[in-house]
């Protein structure tokens, strides 16, 4: 929860409320529960981990496919994919691409002999996820 709302926080139409609460007042074992208002309406929303880390296949001099695995939770959530990416020259990570739904893996053409690094983070209707862990160092 903290993570993706440290993401999100400059996203004028979202609030996060934290409210520690006992979910088992028996036992006294602490619980969180999440609720996204949609509408002032009440939906269900789990909110999701990270993408699993990127790796290259199907890899030429200028284009690469770049896969990736669905966040271990929340993963229904996912709409569509941002696709990060830096030249090993560079330190800086630039968006390459976004992709039109939730696939899982993207073709990636038309780049520059090199060197690159890529990250992937999901997008969900309340906002984004965790960035990935990077690729390793690809061509």
């Amino acid at each position: 929860f903290i993570k993706f709302a440290q993401v999100n926080y400059s996203k004028k139409n979202i609030k996060f409320i934290a409210n520690e609460e006992y979910a088992d007042a028996f036992q006294m074992n602490k619980g969180v529960t999440f609720i996204l208002y949609q509408n002032d309406v009440s939906t269900t929303f789990d909110i999701p981990s990270r993408p699993g880390q990127p790796y290259a296949t199907n890899i030429t001099d200028h284009s690469l496919t770049l896969n990736w695995s669905k966040p271990i939770y929340g993963s229904q959530s996912i709409q569509q994919y941002k696709i990060y990416s830096k030249n090993i020259s560079n330190h800086k990570w630039n968006l390459l691409l976004t992709t039109a739904n939730a696939t899982l893996s993207v073709d990636i053409s038309n780049l520059i002999k090199g060197k690159y690094q890529f990250k992937v983070q999901g997008t969900t209707l309340v906002g984004d996820t965790t960035k990935s862990d990077a690729s390793n160092i690809i061509g």
